[in-house]
């Protein structure tokens, strides 16, 4: 078999024939064969990321994995036996960056490719993975395949999570930072509450092995509001929720807390809805705290306006939602019938995180963007975009909250996040201008991953089959188990029906 059969067929080359056919849905092929002469993108207009005016008529030329010249023309060379894409009338963006994705590559392989490719239709050449509980290992043994240009998924970037507790020395925080960055990790994250202790010394582990710390923040219940535990550890916050709570100067003035026999959805009112009662100039301490400090605020945003109402779905995408893991989401943020005033509550809610987002903005703060699985992936990340110019911020501001600013929360602004000479060459090519209007961003013609160009219509036209003919998954169901039940009973009824002709013969 061929290196291009073994990359088109991955393990099936060697498998049974009925079992290959059997369990082909996940195990789809994924990359494409590379072509190594250089590319030439020529006639678009260039939003190269770093915040310089658009650039018409451009010239980027790419040689390997990386860029090599970008310019009018005159400035970059592009004669001999080259490929080239005629960008004319198109727009040039990086490949965009989600911060915030949790990828099952241990239980659940087909429905992580399945987000996965459905993120690289829509643009995203690069994910962060947030740590999820039990995939470590199986997120970073993918790690390599997916940086592959070939391979039409994002690269990944694998954080590791932190446990409370341990025993010292061995499963304390700094021990487990050790043993993270051992096993390769890009990042630490914080999710469960630490001692100050704890914190103040996984900084200083972290720093000694090159990591970067973010997560959670957390405050005290309600109604006993306590001080936010010291983010000066931290290079970047995860969510908003914590925000709120630590700008309440009278818990005491607050409505009565529901107890546990009100609905789920009456007690996240109530705690979303201490954004109402949060005093401005607390709010405005915490905005100077962060900025002072260069922390980056995640705010995935979409995921807070989801409890509040559904982004709408466009009739193209519904076949997405057939897909396991997207049904349990949408399953999962289920928004239950409200009264008139629930529903005005809510809006204005999210209008107060909106201003808080714009403020943190204006006074300086890096926002990045991220969606923790919103329901829809790859679309999610647009909807962030478009909420962040609803917050007030320009199309070119948000642009650069999934493009350069993203890089750096990575540490990887030396090779991602800009199209610019020694970056690497991931580009999006959209056919109608971000700038004028931000919707245009998923108005996808190319995808430029490492030098290697992808359709994704094609393979939004490929995943769109997969979703029609799937029916929508309950959400707790188990397709995965019972396919390997039926692969396993199928191969021992084959290994009978062998052994029986075998006896037959020597008889």
């Amino acid at each position: 078999m061929s290196r291009a059969d073994a990359c088109r067929l991955g393990w099936r080359g060697t498998a049974v024939t009925l079992v290959a056919i059997l369990t082909a849905p996940a195990q789809r092929a994924t990359c494409q064969s590379v072509d190594a002469r250089p590319l030439v993108i020529r006639g678009g207009t260039l939003i190269d990321g770093t915040g310089r005016p658009a650039v018409t008529d451009v010239v980027v030329v790419v040689r390997g994995a990386r860029i090599e010249c970008v310019g009018q023309a005159g400035d970059c060379p592009t004669d001999g036996d080259v490929r080239v894409i005629d960008a004319r009338g198109r727009f040039l963006v990086p490949g965009l960056i989600d911060t915030h994705v949790h990828l099952h590559w241990a239980t659940d392989s087909a429905g992580s490719r399945q987000v996965q490719e459905l993120r690289f239709a829509y643009g995203i050449t690069t994910v962060r993975e947030a740590g999820t509980s039990g995939q470590l290992e199986a997120n970073l043994a993918r790690r390599a395949a997916a940086a592959e240009g070939g391979r039409p998924t994002p690269r990944i970037f694998v954080s590791g999570v932190l446990v409370p507790g341990g025993t010292p020395g061995t499963d304390a925080p700094p021990a487990q930072v050790r043993r993270l960055a051992a096993l390769g990790v890009n990042a630490i994250k914080l999710k469960d509450p630490l001692t100050l202790a704890e914190m103040a010394a996984v900084a200083v582990a972290a720093r000694e092995v090159g990591l970067p710390v973010f997560g959670h923040v957390w405050t005290g219940e309600a109604p006993d509001f306590t001080p936010p535990v010291a983010p000066e550890v931290y290079d970047g916050v995860s969510h908003m929720y914590s925000i709120a709570p630590a700008a309440i100067r009278d818990p005491a003035s607050l409505p009565p807390v529901p107890d546990d026999s009100a609905s789920l959805d009456v007690r996240r009112l109530w705690n979303k809805g201490l954004w109402l009662a949060a005093d401005h100039a607390m709010l405005e301490q915490r905005i100077q705290a962060l900025v002072q400090r260069h922390t980056w605020l995640e705010p995935l945003l979409v995921n807070e306006e989801h409890f509040a109402h559904s982004h709408e779905t466009d009739d193209e995408d519904v076949p997405f939602t057939n897909f396991a893991s997207v049904h349990r989401r949408l399953n999962e943020i289920r928004i239950p019938e409200r009264s008139l005033e629930q529903r005005a509550q809510a809006l204005d809610i999210v209008r107060h995180t909106r201003s808080f987002v714009k403020a943190f903005h204006d006074a300086g703060g890096m926002l990045v963007t991220g969606t923790d699985n919103a329901p829809i992936p790859g679309i999610s990340l647009h909807q962030e975009l478009q909420t962040l110019v609803s917050s007030g911020l320009t199309a070119s501001e948000a642009l650069a909250a999934a493009t350069r600013n993203a890089a750096i929360a990575l540490r990887a602004e030396d090779s991602l996040g800009t199209i610019e000479p020694g970056k690497v060459a991931d580009v999006v090519i959209l056919a109608g201008d971000p700038l004028a209007d931000i919707g245009h961003t998923r108005h996808i013609w190319r995808v430029v991953k490492a030098g290697v160009v992808h359709r994704p219509d094609l393979l939004l036209q490929s995943l769109r089959g997969e979703g029609l003919n799937v029916a929508p998954a309950s959400p707790k169901s188990k397709w995965p188990r019972r396919q390997v039940a039926l692969v396993v009973l199928v191969s021992g009824l084959i290994v009978t029906a062998g052994l029986v002709q075998l006896r037959r013969r020597r008889g």
